[in-house]
């Protein structure tokens, strides 16, 4: 076949994808145009800043923006789709970047907040004398399900008019949001600044020693101590032992 019959064959698949609708005519020009995507990722991979985002990846981003380039091409406009396409199929995948890299960031920064939690509540220098492990594992444990809950609450502020119950549906979750709320209004002023700094404003221990003029140890010590202050007031008259 002829370049010439090639074009033709193409401007036929254009007429029927956009004259007729044709979903076949459609999948064949997404798939003639699919090197164009391979091309254009390619360029943008050879640039990338590290090798954690695969070129799959890339590829698949601007698969997007070429589909989105075909449903929106009108060939009587007088611009070369592969021109017109370009511009999308880059925008699709820089769009796609940025998004896995935000995700990305977001999940490493949750990890640096756990492991924070996690050394402060198994520290061995505040060790009650003469504890068991078996009773350090428990307190550790219990520690880490009062921080997931705090968490899990998001920003909650006594003064609120409203919750955003959609998460709590349950009676007995609707209830457990409340008692958090009275317990971290019972703690101390400095236990209430580092557990409302640190689980509603996710803010990391060291900015919270700034924040504070304490070292990063002393907010550690005061974050376990309030985690354990929380579990009790929980653990108390209102008989939530079943949650611990």
């Amino acid at each position: 076949m002829s370049n010439r019959a090639a074009e033709l064959d193409i401007e036929g698949l254009w007429t029927r994808c956009r004259d007729l609708s044709d979903i076949a005519a459609r999948n064949a020009l997404i798939e003639h145009y699919s090197k164009l995507v391979r091309m254009v990722a390619a360029s943008l991979y050879g640039k990338r800043p590290d090798d954690e985002i695969e070129f799959d990846e890339y590829y698949q981003f601007g698969l997007v923006g070429l589909i989105q380039s075909v449903d929106r091409y009108r060939p009587d406009k007088n611009a070369a789709f592969e021109t017109f396409a370009s511009y999308r199929i880059r925008g699709a995948i820089l769009n796609g970047l940025e998004k896995v890299t935000e995700r990305r960031d977001q999940s490493a920064f949750r990890a640096r907040m756990r492991k924070e939690r996690l050394a402060s509540l198994s520290d061995t220098n505040n060790k009650k004398q003469n504890s068991s492990l078996f009773e350090e594992m428990v307190n550790l444990t219990l520690g880490l399900a009062v921080g997931f809950m705090l968490e899990d609450t998001s920003l909650i502020q006594k003064d609120e008019a409203n919750y955003d119950d959609r998460a709590y549906q349950s009676t007995e979750l609707s209830r457990l949001k409340s008692l958090l709320v009275d317990a971290v209004d019972t703690l101390s002023e400095r236990e209430r600044l580092v557990i409302q700094y640190h689980y509603f404003q996710q803010t990391p221990f060291e900015n919270i020693a700034d924040i504070l003029s304490v070292s990063k140890g002393r907010v550690s010590q005061i974050h376990k101590r309030a985690l354990m202050a929380i579990r009790e007031k929980l653990r108390g008259p209102e008989n939530l032992d079943g949650y611990f």
